[in-house]
């Protein structure tokens, strides 16, 4: 893994085209159904959207941000409701997504094959592939993370440039609008910068953090007053409350799929659901609140099942997938120890490029933190999966070099 490609825009655009075939191919081969509850979910209320305007089920909704509801809808309204369109314009994102990692890797790398062997793996990773073909916000959700990294290390370069703190604000935005855990990330960036400056004297700089600021809160509030006009509430989504209901007070149930059968005649269900989505969301988090109040232990035990489960090298063994558990279990095994390990390695032996990397930093740490606390699966490490990728390829391919920086 030391020799450069000889004609790297070549190789880079054989590299993408491969990445979008293989997003097809599979997106394509699989049958033309959902079988996912989430997916159903979002294709319910993206279709509403694309067919009636009404973002709903079809009532008026806020369960779902609208980030990946919108860019469903606005494939359905060009083309139908067919969900191998969907995946076919996945395909593209996906491609697009290794595209902006080797960018990335182009901040750290000193070697061409580095950045070259960072694109080649996020082009072959298996579950890439396989969450590109699904009907849920996964792989969208790690477009949107990579491009705002991107973007925030291009205007880390050009800090008095107003397209790039345009660029960074709008991409924010689309990724809190998709998950609101990362809006605590943009927060953080804009303080440190903010008092970097200052103690810098760079006046000039604020203008721009100004500039993110607005294009990060302004399509944010708006759906937050179209809430706060429909329900009564300024609120991002309604989908957290029942989240932490049934990963947390009903754990046991979510571990073993039996949730469908324990939690409909469970008062704390039954309630709920006699509630407006609004009311029913708080409802379930004073709950939740409770129950972690009267047993702390217990939730103590499950966080710590759940930050184990989060950085996990295969699936459960006990859960029959649908794709197959051996076949689950020889791909991770296969993928992730080099990714996870070496990753990890990688992040920590980068620690001299901190203030160009430190928002990927913090995306590890909150999304390890943040799905310890509720749920912890696989499948939620996904979206830091290409820094992930990025930091092993360039641990093993950059090792001599790293040494020599450590030194």
């Amino acid at each position: 893994m030391t020799t450069a490609p000889t004609h790297p825009g070549r190789s880079t655009v054989i590299l993408l085209f491969s990445a979008v075939c293989l997003r097809l191919s599979f997106g394509l081969y699989i049958p033309d159904r959902l079988p996912y509850p989430d997916e159903r979910s979002f294709d319910q209320i993206a279709w509403s959207v694309a067919s009636t305007g009404n973002y709903g089920t079809p009532a008026p909704t806020a369960v779902r941000t609208p980030s990946y509801v919108l860019f469903l809808a606005g494939i359905y309204r060009m083309v139908g409701h067919h969900y191998r369109a969907v995946r076919s314009a996945q395909a593209l994102l996906g491609a697009g997504m290794v595209f902006l990692v080797m960018n990335v890797s182009r901040r750290l790398a000193t070697k061409p094959a580095t950045v070259w062997w960072t694109g080649l793996a996020c082009t072959i990773y298996p579950f890439f592939i396989y969450y590109d073909a699904q009907l849920l916000s996964d792989s969208f959700l790690t477009f949107w993370l990579v491009a705002s990294m991107a973007v925030f290390m291009m205007w880390r370069g050009q800090t008095l440039n107003w397209g790039s703190a345009v660029a960074m604000g709008i991409c924010f935005s689309i990724l809190a609008l998709t998950k609101t855990l990362f809006i605590p990330v943009l927060v953080a960036i804009v303080a440190w910068e903010t008092w970097t400056s200052l103690r810098a004297r760079k006046p000039a700089i604020l203008m721009r953090l100004t500039t993110v600021i607005l294009c990060f809160a302004i399509p944010i509030l708006i759906w937050g007053i179209r809430n706060q006009r429909r329900f009564g509430k300024f609120t991002l989504d309604t989908h957290g409350g029942f989240t932490a209901v049934s990963t947390i007070i009903f754990y046991r149930a979510t571990k073993d799929n039996t949730l469908g059968e324990n939690v409909r005649t469970d008062p704390i269900y039954l309630k709920g659901q006699q509630l407006n989505e609004i009311a029913a969301d708080s409802y379930y988090f004073g709950q939740v609140k409770e129950f972690i109040r009267r047993n702390p232990r217990q939730y103590i035990r499950q966080s710590l099942d759940n930050l184990k489960n989060f950085w996990r090298l295969y699936p459960r063994q006990d859960i029959p997938f649908p794709e197959g558990t051996r076949l689950l279990t020889v791909i991770s095994l296969a993928t992730e120890p080099f990714v996870v390990i070496f990753g990890l390695i990688g992040l920590y032996r980068s620690r001299f490029a901190w203030r160009l990397f430190y928002p990927i930093y913090l995306c590890v740490g909150l999304l390890s933190i943040a799905h310890a606390l509720i749920s912890g699966q696989m499948r939620y490490r996904l979206s830091i999966s290409p820094f992930l990728i990025l930091f092993a390829v360039w641990t093993v391919n950059e090792h001599k070099v790293v040494s020599r920086l450590r030194a």
